[in-house]
């Protein structure tokens, strides 16, 4: 089976469903008017801020006038950005170019494109991605939220009904005084998609942060990539949270678990999840590996778990939740398949 992706110019992507690999969601720059182009450059560049090349544009449009800001020094850039509908961030050398500050929608709804890292470096708890409109954002690159005396920022907070794509990037909490950040918080109707990429709460000097938390009736996807909770000093954070019965998590090809101790540190909290070819972890001897309060159902198929599913937990594929004491969390990223096939009946 082909999955079929879409960029920001209607170009297509497919990889198969159990392999997720390289490729880009976006296209080149070299057939975009110069006058679209704004260079952005410690020195020597018409801008040396993307504020101020954010500024200068005033008629964008994502299908008719697309703008790209193209950012060629690499480093930090210390500023809180405003996205623009219709304008595109794109780091030259992505993989070491950073926006050190919040970057959001300011409840403005915007379609644009992200080539850059998001690593909040503040301590205001500020979030990495913060989107409070139905925006539609796909980037590439890392996002993290600001570390805090308090409660960590979340790496992406979508709070309303935006669509989130993130390709080959991890998502991380910050770091709080008193709780880690989330490293995804759906608090809404949206929609979040990580492909290739981990997704991690912030550690906590009392609790760590959840990796991915659905609090309402939004929908995450994790493809190829963990799902893994912040470390936190008295509770440790929850590797996947979804808290209501009509939204859905799925993972596929990843790793969950809460790096807590205690037996309420529950790897997966909830119902109406969707696992492939997974592996579940819990330190406590009786923790379970998924647990809610209420029965609720979820499909797993060739998921591999230290702890068996709580009572009120209900997997609708027969045989496809398996218990084996020698499942552990891996130091490094192992081929899943060639892993849980150690478990299985010779």
């Amino acid at each position: 089976m082909i999955i079929t992706y879409k960029g920001w110019r209607g170009d297509n992507f497919s990889v198969p469903n159990d392999v997720y690999v390289g490729g880009s969601l976006f296209s080149s720059i070299l057939d975009v008017p110069y006058q679209q182009v704004k260079i952005v450059a410690k020195s020597g560049a018409p801008y040396s801020t993307i504020t101020s090349a954010l500024d200068s544009i005033t008629d964008a449009d994502p299908d008719t006038k697309p703008y790209f800001i193209d950012v060629a020094t690499p480093g930090g850039w210390d500023e809180a950005i405003n996205l623009k509908n219709g304008v595109n961030i794109i780091a030259r050398d992505p993989f070491n170019t950073y926006i050190l500050r919040q970057v959001t929608d300011n409840g403005v709804p915007v379609h644009c494109n992200l080539k850059i890292n998001i690593d909040n470096r503040q301590t205001d708890g500020t979030h990495g991605l913060f989107l409070k409109a139905a925006s539609v954002i796909h980037i590439e690159g890392n996002v993290k939220g600001g570390n805090s005396t308090g409660s960590g920022g979340q790496g992406i907070y979508n709070y309303s009904a935006g669509i989130v794509k993130v390709l080959n990037g991890n998502v991380t909490g910050g770091i709080g005084g008193v709780n880690g950040g989330k490293g995804i918080y759906n608090y809404s109707t949206g929609t979040v998609t990580v492909i290739n990429g981990n997704a991690t709460g912030g550690n906590g000097d009392m609790g760590g942060g959840i990796g991915v938390h659905n609090r309402s009736t939004g929908t995450i996807t994790i493809l190829n990539g963990n799902a893994i909770g912040g470390i936190g000093g008295t509770t440790g954070g929850r590797g996947i949270e979804n808290n209501y019965s009509a939204n859905t998590i799925l993972v596929k090809n990843g790793y969950i678990t809460n790096p807590g101790m205690n037996a309420n540190d529950y790897p997966i909290w909830g119902g109406n999840i969707i696992l492939i070819d997974c592996i579940i972890v819990g330190n406590h001897a009786d923790v379970p590996a998924i647990y809610l309060d209420v029965p609720r159902t979820v499909k797993c198929m060739n998921v591999w778990s230290n702890r068996d599913l709580h009572s009120n937990i209900t997997n609708l594929i027969p045989g496809g939740f398996n218990v084996n004491s020698a499942v552990s969390f891996p130091s490094r990223r192992l081929n899943l398949k060639s892993l849980v096939r150690g478990f299985q009946p010779i």
